[in-house]
């Protein structure tokens, strides 16, 4: 019987899943602190704003990791599975807070807007969950808790008689709003919407994709959106990319747009508007279309005149004859 070399075992599966980089991290776990010091000098983070779909007003920026590269992984999703790996996703979450708390605060309209800022939603099931970290470092940078918009993605199960509802449960008292990320295409969809009771959903830019060609995405993003409209949620389409994504959007009620329709996203905080013309311009394009519309209509209405309520009743007969 062969006996397996778990050592090996072991190499072989960090180096299928993990870069050599991360390899070396994992092999010599004594030292977290390198890996938290690793993450404040290589990785920073791009905004993207997030715009009001019928004033193209900026409502807030996603925050968007960057300089994963450095740290030698290919995905930023490997940077979150290999800090769950080693028990360290709390911790790097908190760091990447900072880092990217602290760019926002340096944002000039920074007070009139959120910061949508991702989480891995297993971090809400660690046994090292603290609170009033979030709270802390917006009020070290002097903004409102207001300021934040907290991203769920559903990208892993979570157990729901875990730790995770309990956290949301504090999040929900505070004035955070949250977020569920890429909806429609994570482990539990609707049931998450329920349990979560986000303020936001983002709509996966898979069902944004040539939406305008595609009636049965059109039917169930219609759907969707009414849904969340009926819970009080706001509904964003996210990765919008071309006019006619975005005017589909627009019609079937989504609230707020992200994309490179709008703007890509940017390292540099001075290109980031408090206004997206384009967007304004296009709506009023749009708003010139239904007027042209209603003209068209209009001139196939014939119009009744309204019956008076005191009218004797063989007036009433009379009109009845003459416009049958």
């Amino acid at each position: 019987m062969k006996v397996l070399d778990m050592d090996s075992v072991v190499s072989r599966a960090l180096s299928e899943r993990f870069p050599r980089e991360a390899q070396a991290r994992m092999l010599d776990l004594s030292s977290p602190e390198v890996w938290l010091r690793d993450l404040r000098e290589n990785i920073d983070f791009a905004f993207q704003p997030i715009v009001n779909i019928n004033t193209g007003a900026c409502y807030g920026v996603e925050a968007l990791l960057r300089g994963y590269e450095n740290l030698g992984f290919d995905k930023i999703p490997d940077v979150f599975d290999y800090a769950h790996h080693n028990g360290m996703l709390y911790q790097t979450e908190i760091t990447l807070k900072e880092i990217s708390i602290a760019k926002f605060a340096g944002l000039e309209m920074g007070q009139f807007v959120r910061l949508f800022f991702n989480i891995d939603n297993r971090v809400l099931d660690s046994a090292d969950y603290r609170p009033g970290h979030t709270s802390r470092i917006l009020e070290e940078h002097g903004l409102s808790l207001r300021s934040i918009c907290l991203e769920i993605s559903e990208r892993h199960e979570v157990s729901s008689g875990g730790n995770a509802f309990k956290v949301l449960e504090r999040y929900r008292k505070r004035p955070y709003k949250l977020a569920l990320d890429d909806f429609g295409t994570g482990y539990a969809g609707l049931k998450v919407l329920y349990d979560y009771h986000p303020d936001f959903i983002k709509i996966d830019r898979y069902f944004i994709n040539n939406i305008h060609i595609d009636e049965k995405k059109k039917l169930f993003m219609s759907n969707i959106v009414s849904l969340a409209h009926v819970l009080g949620i706001t509904v964003v389409a996210e990765g919008v990319e071309t006019e006619h994504e975005f005017l589909t959007c627009k019609e079937i009620g989504c609230d707020l747009l992200q994309g490179c329709f709008v703007q890509r996203p940017v390292m540099d905080l001075n290109k980031l508007n408090s206004n997206y013309t384009q967007i304004g311009t296009l709506n009023s394009r749009d708003r010139r279309g239904v007027g042209d519309d209603r003209a068209i209509i209009g001139e196939q209405i014939e119009n009744i005149p309204a019956l008076d309520f005191n009218m004797p009743m063989g007036e009433v007969f009379e009109v009845f004859r003459s416009n049958k």
